[in-house]
């Protein structure tokens, strides 16, 4: 039994490392927008105006961007927004928007 869960851990690790250079050439010159929604109502994030993802109350979305610098909105159905100016995204990075109810 140990030996099948060694072999099965082995064979996962050794797929996750081949594959993982494979993901980050395929994904050049992009990162992420992740909009963390906690407010009580549902929220779009718009990125330099265009459209990402909806995050509902109290969950996240995420977009792909390309590295750059871009201008955040998040719009609340209902009817209150908020934005982050000049984020700068960097190659395979992640960054997270964070809006709350006041």
């Amino acid at each position: 039994m140990k030996s099948t869960r060694k072999a099965i851990l082995f064979v996962l690790t050794v797929v996750f490392v081949m594959m993982f250079p494979a993901l980050a050439i395929s994904q050049e010159g992009y990162g992420q927008i992740a909009l963390n929604n906690q407010s009580s109502s549902p929220a779009d994030l718009y990125v330099d105006g265009a459209y990402g993802c909806r995050a509902l109350a109290g969950l996240f979305c995420t977009t792909q961007v390309r590295v750059g610098t871009h201008n955040l909105e998040a719009r609340l159905t209902d009817g209150r927004s908020t934005s982050q100016p000049d984020v700068v995204v960097r190659q395979g990075e992640v960054r997270t928007f964070t809006i709350r109810d006041s």
